[in-house]
């Protein structure tokens, strides 16, 4: 069984009518809302996780992009990595990441440190890029630029290190599918694309979901 999630119940509507949820069914695919945010995102993770036991887990949903990524407005993407981005110390402007060696985030009864940052598998026919995950979306240039830097990422989103560590914890494989809806930093909304992002993460899912 394939288990996709989606962060919201916007994100849900638009992907998936009732017609799909049927075939993807009859094809053991079962798709579920894991919450906005990293907390919520973790836990409804473990939840379906439990609740279904599927043999992989897909997120998919939009996310904004860094400028210098080399990625356009609705560009279709997976990572290849994830991270919780403020999740650590604060140095400055900058954060500081909690490292498995210093202090993990969790210990498994096997010894396995569980920390901030996660490789995610990749698509062959998408472009992989590294992603980051925040609490607070960013709200200003500077501070994307920052984030930019520090972490080399071409996406800011909210739920993927944390579903991630989800799919970590119970040893399940983990895709993360997005689509550009906005720049990362003025949130200016004349500048998102949301129906247009959305959109194209259909179609991009429609083709790729049943090959993985």
């Amino acid at each position: 069984m394939k288990l996709v999630l989606v962060p919201s119940t916007l994100e849900f509507e638009r992907l998936f009518t009732s017609e799909r949820l049927k075939s993807w069914e009859d094809q053991a695919i079962v798709c579920r809302c894991c919450g906005v945010g990293p907390a919520a995102s973790a836990f409804f993770t473990g939840h379906w996780i439990r609740e279904c036991n599927p043999e992989m887990v897909i997120l998919a949903g939009i996310a904004g992009i860094f400028r210098g990524s080399n990625l356009e407005l609705g560009d279709v993407v997976c990572t290849y990595s994830d991270c919780f981005a403020d999740l650590g110390v604060k140095q400055g402007e900058s954060c500081r990441l909690f490292d498995p060696k210093y202090l993990p985030l969790y210990v498994k009864e096997d010894g396995t440190k569980l920390g901030c940052v996660y490789p995610t598998l990749e698509v062959p026919s998408m472009a992989s890029v590294a992603g980051i995950t925040v609490s607070t979306v960013t709200g200003n240039e500077r501070g994307a630029n920052l984030l930019r830097e520090q972490h080399q990422a071409d996406i800011e989103n909210m739920e993927g290190a944390a579903v991630a560590l989800a799919c970590s914890f119970y040893e399940k494989k983990f895709y993360q599918i997005r689509s550009g809806s906005n720049w990362v930093g003025d949130r200016d909304k004349s500048n998102w694309i949301i129906n247009e992002a959305l959109e194209n993460l259909n179609s991009v899912l429609q083709e790729s979901l049943p090959n993985l």
